[in-house]
Formats: structure tokens, C-alpha cells, sequence
């Protein structure tokens, strides 16, 4: 059950930071980087459907070869996370809700949108204090995915 704690201007900003830095580094073909924003033992799952197995170590690999599959077709990919809502957890965790879109640009300048989708994320401090994704369920905005 979350806790009723006002989330301060503080962490806000701080959690924008975060997620601008995580998906500008995937965006950037960055995916160690990107993978290093996930605790060792992290979830990732689509929908419904179970967790990518293996972890930190796991998502690396699967947006690896997501990463390279769209540089090979010469298709830029931007993430846009927003309307995002906190709240913390009874763990010490930070729920995190938001809308997600990513765009895809191709080398001709054509765009195309996937569909949105809600993301949440458990945030957790490292022991060095930084934020870090334990959980990330993606549901996209299909009917019957869920």
C-alpha cells in the first residue's frame, strides 16, 4: 500500500532528471548506460506477459538487439515520458505511473508514432544514493493488452 507522503519539488525534479538520462542514453544507443539505470536483479515486463529473465543483465541484452535492429534500418527512436504521477511505497520504494510515446523517424523523415502506453516503475536508492528501476510493467494502449 502506498503512503501518503507529499512527493517534494526535490525528488520531482530528481526523478525527471533520471528518466531523461535513461532514455536519452537508449536513444543514443547507449544501452549499458541504460541498463546500469536497472537494479541487478530487475523486472521488465510487456503487458500481461512474464518479465524478461535475467535481470539487469537480461534487458540489456533484449534492447540490444532492439537498438540494433533500428540502427540497422536507419531509424531514429525518441521515448516521451510524461503526466507522470509518485507515490511512495511502504518498501521506501517510489511508484512511478506515467504515459510513455516513442516516435520513429526514418532516413526518408518519415515519423510514425507507436501506440502509448502506461508505464510503472518501482524506484529504489542504489547504495550510493541514485535512483534505479526495480520493476518496469509497460502496458500499451491496445484493446485485449493488458
Amino acid at each position: 500500500m502506498a503512503s501518503t507522503g507529499d512527493i517534494g519539488s526535490s525528488l520531482l525534479f530528481e526523478v525527471d532528471r533520471f528518466y531523461a538520462m535513461q532514455q536519452i542514453q537508449l536513444d543514443s544507443g547507449d544501452v549499458d548506460g541504460f541498463g546500469r539505470s536497472f537494479t541487478e536483479s530487475a523486472t521488465f515486463a510487456l503487458g500481461a506477459g512474464d518479465s524478461v529473465p535475467g535481470g539487469r543483465a537480461g534487458i540489456v541484452a533484449v534492447m540490444r538487439g532492439l537498438v540494433e535492429r533500428f540502427q540497422a534500418a536507419a531509424v531514429h527512436r525518441h521515448h516521451w515520458f510524461g503526466m507522470r504521477r509518485l507515490d511512495h511505497q511502504d518498501d521506501g520504494a517510489i511508484r512511478a505511473v506515467y504515459y510513455a510515446f516513442v516516435s520513429h523517424t526514418s532516413s526518408d523523415g518519415v515519423v510514425t508514432i507507436d501506440p502509448s502506453s502506461v508505464v510503472t516503475d518501482h524506484l529504489v536508492r542504489t547504495a550510493d544514493g541514485a535512483l534505479a528501476v526495480r520493476s518496469r510493467r509497460i502496458v500499451l494502449d491496445l484493446a485485449g493488452h493488458v
